[in-house]
């Protein structure tokens, strides 16, 4: 072989090994990626170089975190601007109200933990399991909390001892120790002698690390198969002597037939230690969790072990309580408790009927080109197409915001200036409760479950339905003067994702009703189970930034929707004249941007759903002929993926 022969052999071989090498977060590495080699670091370059340096208590840069703030701020300066206001409407000074209580130090420093004291002196007085019961309730009826149960949604409880996040500490020494910790100083600092506070907090940390030793993973609790309904009577069975029903009737919760629970097996090993036996420790956990669960609402020293905590199961450091803390923490709150008041302000200073009629148009083209594809795939029967394509046309799109906001705080009067842990309970049960008297809401289709200035979208399985908020509909996803192409390339992929949902695997059996429907003859589900099995292995093991590996099997699902999605958009651009490739692919890179630490990387790699941010490009683009078209992509580039090997729909 001649020398010149061999050096190009050479070089061939390391750029095609290098597809499947670890890039490097240095400026060398991001300075030459090309379009070629890297197309996700060479679109997003010089933003990752200006933003690489993280500050030690971010863990993350993002779109969707340059959004957040953004939104975020106009939200605290509506906010401001109301508490300056005159002659204030009802709303307006329930919304002061509430922020007002947040964000003073001083007021909260001075309460330190009297909110919550006599809720604290109940759990502990109690002498049996029905005493308990009543402390319950009472926490229940006065703060919107229980402190023995978790609960979920806000309108059904899942009785687990603990969040799920928290299963991460019983599996490390070092986090079992500082959680341990945390506890101690919760308990000093509500006036536990040292010795009572050491002996309590060490009895909670091993009461829970036994029954997390009968939990799902965090990833298995995610999955629709372990969301299961059951009977109210099924789960009030678990309870021998603590009286499940009487704590709902006390509570004015509706007796609902079923109830969703996503870890049925925690749930009872949880409902067996609820006995008189046990008394002490019930006392101690609900104290423990009581004091954790409120920490954020009370004085500075309080929330700095709430962000202890926070920091012991999400990595990263504690961020420093100011001014600014208190607004953003205050905020979001509101966004969480009570946010009807604050959406009707936000649609009409930041979402005009203009941005929706324009995301409502692209998305009746997506839709019409989804109809398409399903027309014309191969790997599904006839019937199967049939049942997909009335999937489709039978999908809600809600855009934007709703037409009309729920209010579900008209029969609260007033809240309380100087209390901020009891606007947040106060609240959070008036909203409750509503849902839960109108079961119609979470039945219809129409039904927003999150807030209009949410940064998402999300497809719902059970009323086929999508949905992308307000939120999103801020720059950098959407600009009035984007070219179409790039509308298409960020906004347009993101609703594309979400509709192809309804075709991943999870959701591709469930008819347009939400019900599970045997739609597959066997050689339309097998070749779909091999579609899978392909995405599978183009992402397994694909490597980003820290030596960090993706996993193929546990981000199938949100995979399958960015190539579904990435597709659809194509077919929608084809149809136009002259489009620009160029504008479009870098669009939908430009939207994936994104800076992580490598602890939140190595999180995210173990605990999300989705592929890292680089992969959600990488990977997706060079599955299209018009990706090889625009950049000129040849088999010698790292980019290429062998055309057998290209995951079309």
């Amino acid at each position: 072989m001649k020398k010149k022969e061999m050096f190009l052999s050479i070089v061939l071989l390391f750029l095609i090994v290098s597809c499947n090498t670890t890039p490097m977060y240095n400026k060398k590495y991001i300075k030459n990626a090309t379009y070629e080699n890297d197309f996700y670091t060479a679109v997003n370059g010089e933003w990752i170089l200006e933003n690489k340096n993280l500050p030690l208590m971010i863990w993350e840069k993002t779109n969707s975190n340059i959004v957040a703030d953004e939104v975020d701020k106009n939200l605290i300066n509506i906010l401001n601007e109301l508490i300056k206001k005159e002659n204030k409407t009802r709303k307006e000074q329930m919304l002061v109200d509430f922020y007002s209580s947040g964000i003073n130090l001083e007021q909260r420093n001075n309460q330190g933990y009297k909110p919550i004291e006599k809720y604290i002196q109940n759990y502990k007085n109690a002498k049996n399991i029905h005493e308990l019961l009543e402390a319950e309730v009472q926490v229940y009826k006065e703060l919107g909390l229980f402190s023995l149960f978790t609960s979920s949604a806000g309108y059904y409880p899942e009785f687990l001892a603990l969040e799920p996040s928290d299963l991460s500490i019983f599996s490390d020494g070092t986090k079992k120790n500082r959680y341990r910790e945390v506890l101690k100083k919760l308990l000093l600092l509500t006036n536990f002698d040292n010795d009572t506070a050491i002996e309590i907090s060490e009895s909670v940390v091993n009461f829970e690390a036994e029954i997390a030793k009968n939990a799902l993973s965090y990833i298995e609790r995610q999955a629709n198969s372990n969301m299961i309904i059951y009977s109210f009577h099924v789960i009030k069975n678990l309870f021998s002597e603590f009286d499940f029903e009487k704590l709902y009737k006390k509570c004015g919760l509706p007796l609902t037939s079923d109830l969703i629970v996503r870890d049925f097996e925690l749930t009872k090993k949880t409902a067996s230690y609820f006995t008189n036996e046990n008394i002490e420790i019930l006392r101690n956990f609900a104290i423990c969790r009581l004091l954790l669960r409120s920490s954020w609402y009370l004085s500075d020293k309080f929330i700095n072990q709430g962000n202890e905590f926070y920091s012991i199961v999400y990595g990263g450091s504690k961020p420093y309580v100011n001014e600014q803390y208190l607004q953003q923490e205050t905020l979001s709150k509101i966004k969480a408790y009570f946010p009807s008041y604050l959406e009707e302000i936000f649609i009409e200073k930041f979402c005009s009927l203009e941005i929706k009629e324009k995301i409502t148009s692209i998305s009746n083209e997506i839709i019409q080109e989804y109809k398409n594809i399903l027309t014309n795939t191969t790997l599904l029967n006839e019937k199967a197409k049939n049942v997909a394509i009335k999937k489709l046309e039978r999908m809600t799109m809600k855009i934007a915001y709703p037409e009309k906001i729920i209010d579900f705080y008209a029969n609260l009067e007033s809240l309380n200036s100087k209390n901020f842990i009891q606007n947040i309970g106060f609240t959070s049960k008036s909203k409750s409760l509503w849902k839960l008297n109108h079961k119609e809401y979470f039945e219809s289709k129409n039904t927003w479950m999150e807030p209009v200035f949410t940064i998402n979208a999300f497809y719902y399985l059970a009323s086929n339905s999508f949905t992308i908020h307000a939120g999103f509909l801020q720059d950098p996803y959407y600009k009035d003067d984007f070219t179409y192409e790039q509308l298409l390339g960020s906004i347009g992929t993101v609703i594309a994702h979400e509709i192809s949902h309804a075709f991943d695997k999870t959701c591709v059996n469930y008819n347009h009703n939400g019900f599970y429907s045997y739609i597959w003859d066997k050689d339309s589900l097998a070749n779909y189970d091999k579609w899978c099995e392909n995405i599978v292995e183009l992402y397994d093991g694909y490597p980003d930034f820290y030596g960090v590996k993706n996993n193929g099997l546990s981000t199938l699902n949100e995979n399958i929707a960015d190539i579904l999605g990435m597709q659809v958009c194509l077919e929608v651009l084809k149809t136009k004249e002259n489009p620009n490739y160029k504008e479009f692919f870098e669009s939908y890179a430009f939207r994936r941007k994104s800076v992580l630490s490598k602890n939140n990387l190595i999180f995210y790699v173990n605990h999300d759903e989705h592929a890292t941010p680089r992969a959600r490009v990488n990977r997706v683009v060079s599955n299209f002929q018009e990706f090889y078209d625009t950049y000129g992509i040849t088999k010698k580039d790292a980019m290429y993926i062998p055309l057998e090997k290209r995951v079309k729909f």
